[in-house]
């Protein structure tokens, strides 16, 4: 097995958040072998991969997307009105698309059947391109609640909640996601109405901590986030109407918001484009008993919560963009990233935690995240500095998943590997 090396290529060190000059990056099979100067060992036998002038970081990790779904202006439709093997073709499609916007990980939170799982599979073993993924399979909801008839497994009691964590768990499940609180996209629910007991809930989070599996709850209005922390959620999706107590609890708790602000962006822009319909308007996105979800999450009041609370001292706060969801593309967590930027955080801080935070958040830091030997070689080559500028994400030179490259920018396609010896 012949080795390859990135040659004197700059690596964005996201663990202190500085750039190392001109070092060699040597991978073997899968891992990276070695970190070292450039020059320090001999490239005789080796493919060669220059890095002059370019930039290496770790791939990135998006916390929460849903790769069943396919970002258009009603996914929802788009999903109930396909076929089992057409979505899966699509899903194929959308894992691709993934990893040409340089996230080599996932987290996929809901997706009908089992069709993430054989997805996953397929990736793993090397027939079709795509991020590492880890899956958490059907959501869990109640009856008519958000995601029931498309997205999710309906269930009521806690007899019931317990069969359908087990259910999805010994499918290979990952993780857990229960539904809390109504959506977006499933008519007739409230973003501020709990659909579960608490005994329910807790019965949710027993089974996953049975499994040692982290169990995500998709809570957006306050009621939500309240109930999420008093049974023990491990990360709290989207907290849309989030204030100061709770993220001070969360802290207490140890628990993580992932608060996914690039579908409000997103579809902000395309209201203003007029790809979506005025709020006042009905369409298969609302309906009457529901209306205060979709525009009040776009408002500048609900971003604003984010700055104020996401620098909560001791939070933890993850990187997921809910790609899939209306508008909001799988390839691209630059959007959330830049997000958190305007926000207050530094640029170094989000590196981190798009990388190696996220990592941690799903106990995976050991296998990804950063530069480090042992570790896979998922890396991402750009021309820039990305610690000064997030936006040299948008423009990939290379793409490297588990020592393959993967995809290759309008750069990346001039700048080929070259054998040594």
């Amino acid at each position: 097995m012949s080795s390859l090396v990135i040659a004197d290529v700059t690596m964005v060190d996201v663990c202190e958040g500085r750039l190392a000059p001109s070092v060699d990056i040597w991978v073997a099979g899968e891992r990276i072998d070695a970190v070292v100067r450039a020059g320090e060992r001999s490239h005789d036998g080796a493919r060669v991969l220059s890095g002059a002038g370019l930039t290496a970081l770790p791939g990135l990790i998006n916390l929460h997307v849903h790769l069943c779904l396919d970002s258009s202006a009603d996914p929802r439709s788009a999903l109930v009105g396909d076929t089992r093997e057409g979505l899966l073709l699509k899903m194929v499609e959308h894992a691709a698309l993934t990893l040409s916007g340089g996230i080599t990980t996932v987290r996929d939170l809901g997706c009908p059947g089992d069709l993430i799982f054989a997805l996953r599979e397929s990736v793993e073993a090397g027939r079709v391109p795509g991020p590492r993924i880890v899956a958490c399979g059907e959501v869990i909801t109640r009856t008519g609640g958000h995601g029931s008839g498309w997205l999710g497994r309906e269930v009521d009691g806690e007899a019931a909640v317990r069969r359908a964590v087990r259910h999805q768990l010994k499918r290979g499940a990952d993780g857990i996601k229960i539904m809390l609180t109504g959506g977006v996209l499933t008519p007739g629910t409230s973003s501020h109405h709990v659909g579960f007991s608490r005994g329910e809930l807790v019965a949710a989070v027993e089974e996953a901590r049975r499994e040692n599996v982290l169990i995500a709850a998709h809570a957006q209005g306050a009621a939500g986030v309240e109930t999420c922390i008093d049974v023990g959620i491990d990360t709290v999706e989207h907290g849309t109407y989030m204030d100061a107590r709770w993220a001070e609890a969360m802290v207490e708790q140890g628990m993580t918001w992932v608060p996914t602000l690039s579908p409000h962006r997103c579809a902000g822009r395309a209201r203003q484009e007029g790809k979506l319909p005025p709020l006042a308007e009905t369409s298969p996105l609302r309906s009457t008993r529901r209306k205060e979800n979709y525009p009040r999450s776009l408002t500048p009041e609900a971003l604003g919560r984010f700055a104020s609370f996401g620098k909560t001292e001791g939070l933890c706060v993850g990187v997921g963009s809910d790609a899939g969801v209306t508008f909001t593309p799988h390839f691209d967590l630059v959007t959330e990233m830049e997000m958190f930027v305007e926000s207050g955080f530094e640029v170094s801080q989000v590196l981190h935690m798009a990388t190696l935070g996220n990592a941690e958040i799903l106990n995976l830091d050991g296998s990804v995240g950063s530069i480090e030997e042992g570790k896979y070689a998922d890396l991402l080559l750009v021309s820039g500095n990305p610690l000064d500028d997030l936006s040299t994400l948008r423009e990939l030179v290379t793409v490297i998943k588990g020592g393959e490259v993967v995809h290759r920018g309008q750069l990346g396609n001039r700048c080929g590997v070259r054998h040594r010896g």
